[in-house]
């Protein structure tokens, strides 16, 4: 196992595309090869994301349209690496974390 993830604990945002791709490896029974693909699409999704996020700039209206539209990239992009077994469990998993978020309150 591997346990010295010093430097990961600090940073919340960095962490979460980890758990996602630990937590999709898990449903969904990922290959290895299906791994290190989800693994790229997923740092995009998170990196594109970041850098939609700049205080001031946008509105939170605009800001929801760019997730939304990086959301269906990432979704088409992770259709074409899993099979459609895999892909209608994820769609399932995506709608379950979306009914259990709560909406446009913040903690």
């Amino acid at each position: 196992k591997k346990e010295k993830k010093r430097g990961t604990e600090k940073r919340k945002g960095g962490d979460m595309g980890a758990q996602r791709l630990e937590s999709m490896k898990r449903d969904l029974a990922l290959t290895d090869d299906q791994a290190t693909k989800v693994k790229a699409v997923l740092d995009a999704e998170q990196k594109n994301m970041q850098a939609g996020k700049k205080p001031g700039e946008a509105s939170h209206e605009e800001m929801k349209k760019q997730m939304d539209a990086q959301k269906a990239i990432t979704d088409a992009k992770l259709k074409e690496i899993l099979t459609a077994d895999q892909y209608k469990k994820y769609q399932e998993k995506e709608a379950e974390m979306q009914k259990n978020r709560p909406s446009g309150s913040k903690k």
